[in-house]
């Protein structure tokens, strides 16, 4: 049980407002029951038309609204919550 960003933010969630709902998800106690999961929708990477898209190793790269994938990730992992990530299919 979890998170998702779709579910309130759409395509308007940002890096803050991910870290805002793992902070609520601690103080109000959900994830004392089960609630673990936070799940970023794939609006967070960059679009095949915002070049670079990848990086020379093939990931697709984040886009302004979450610019640190790995901070935001640390960050939820430092919560004692585990972070997931959609991603549209694609070339």
């Amino acid at each position: 049980m979890g998170w998702s960003s779709w579910h309130i933010h759409c395509k308007c969630a940002t890096q803050a407002k991910v870290c805002d709902a793992a902070n609520q998800m601690i103080t109000s106690g959900i994830a004392d029951f089960g609630y673990q999961f936070v799940s970023v929708e794939d609006c967070w990477m960059k679009k095949p038309n915002d070049p670079p898209y990848r990086n020379s190793n093939g990931p697709v790269l984040p886009n302004w609204k979450s610019p640190d994938m790995k901070s935001l990730t640390d960050y939820l992992h430092g919560r004692e919550l585990r972070a997931g990530l959609q991603i549209s299919p694609g070339p």
